[in-house]
């Protein structure tokens, strides 16, 4: 068992914090918030979703969404950049406390699905952003995925 910062004996709210993780400083702001109420940082679960920005609907007919591209971005900000930027923001405070990250991904990093291409290709991108980490963040900080399926 590891021993506690005092701050975190105490009876407390939950810290939140209204930020935009697809974007670096917004990343940064939230480790350092977290560093400045807690004065630690043991765990980071990265468990990005957002079900509205599942598909970009393509499949090279000629009358695709004309927004195919900026629904592209948007997932891979949102699924791939945020937990990346979270990842390498909370690194070094990681290795102090010899921390963990949890990466949560989907099923469907092995799948595929209809108008789900960047959604797929997302989550796999969170599975070997994963693996990477685990290797070059070792032995001081623990690197997991997890994918669950969806009940739908």
């Amino acid at each position: 068992m590891r021993p506690t910062n005092s701050k975190l004996t105490k009876p407390s709210q939950p810290l939140q914090i209204v930020a935009d993780i697809s974007q670096l400083d917004e990343a940064h702001k939230v480790i350092d918030r977290t560093i400045k109420e807690f004065g630690r940082l043991d765990v980071l679960v990265n468990t990005v979703n957002n079900a509205s920005l599942m598909e970009a609907k393509f499949n090279g007919s000629g009358d695709d969404d004309p927004h195919v591209f900026e629904q592209y971005h948007k997932i891979i900000a949102n699924n791939m950049h945020s937990v990346t930027y979270l990842c390498i923001s909370a690194a070094p405070y990681l290795r102090k406390t010899k921390g963990s990250i949890v990466n949560v991904s989907s099923i469907t990093n092995n799948e595929t699905g209809s108008y789900k291409f960047a959604y797929c290709m997302s989550k796999a991108g969170i599975s070997t952003l994963t693996k990477c980490l685990a290797t070059d963040l070792a032995p001081d900080i623990k690197v997991i995925c997890v994918s669950p399926k969806s009940d739908q």
